[in-house]
């Protein structure tokens, strides 16, 4: 009895504070501070082409759209529940550049969970290839 009454205090509780999770709030508040650039860094020889393919190679992997691709940007969106995220990937300095213009329900936003799962798949990527 005890048991259940205290899984049902804990979804109630769960329930009211909007089901955010930790990664939101997070999200929220590197926003508001535009804290929402990313930086992974690549191998020294490895040419910009390569780079970018590893970035395309994830991307699709997690079923981002690919909205243009050129020799200096990749910008990538999804749209999924109330999320809007638009990612932008440019090279600099050895580094992949990745910079979020993202909402969720219409106020600014950063997937940080979407980002880090990117960021792994392109590690991933950039090592394969």
């Amino acid at each position: 009895m005890k048991k259940t009454l205290l899984l049902a205090l804990l979804m109630f509780t769960f329930i009211l504070t909007g089901c955010e999770t930790g990664s939101s709030k997070q999200g929220k508040e590197m926003a508001v501070s535009g804290e929402d650039t990313f930086y992974i860094s690549i191998p020294e020889e490895m040419p910009a082409n390569g780079a970018f393919r590893a970035v395309t190679q994830a991307l699709i992997n997690r079923g981002w759209t690919v909205e243009e691709k050129t020799d200096a940007k990749i910008v990538a969106t999804l749209a999924h529940r109330e999320y809007n995220a638009k990612l932008t990937f440019t090279l600099e300095d050895n580094q992949i550049v990745i910079v979020s213009d993202s909402t969720k329900d219409g106020m600014p936003d950063v997937p940080i969970r979407w980002i880090r799962y990117l960021e792994k798949d392109i590690q991933k990527f950039l090592y394969v290839n």
